[in-house]
């Protein structure tokens, strides 16, 4: 592998990576929520259960947000390493 096909790789598992993260960390926001709901003597975590339609809305919008930052800054790694 020349340079320029390791900077590609590396990229490239920075951006799966980060995809998958953001799927496992929706994915526990969802059971957490659902715990919430189906249940209210048995909390998980009081603070995540107060936060309400909104403020988890919010947390989901600045996780996705996060997750493309990531995903330009892979790509931009990309193309000025190679």
């Amino acid at each position: 592998m020349n340079l320029g096909q390791t900077h590609v790789s590396i990229g490239i598992i920075t951006v799966f990576v980060a995809i998958f993260m953001l799927f496992y960390i929706f994915d526990n926001i969802d059971k957490i929520t659902k715990n919430c709901q189906a249940d209210e003597t048995i909390k998980v975590c009081q603070e995540c259960c107060k936060l309400g339609r909104f403020g988890m809305s919010i947390l989901v919008i600045v996780l996705i947000v996060g997750g493309l930052t990531l995903v330009a800054c892979s790509t931009a790694y990309i193309l000025l390493t190679s």
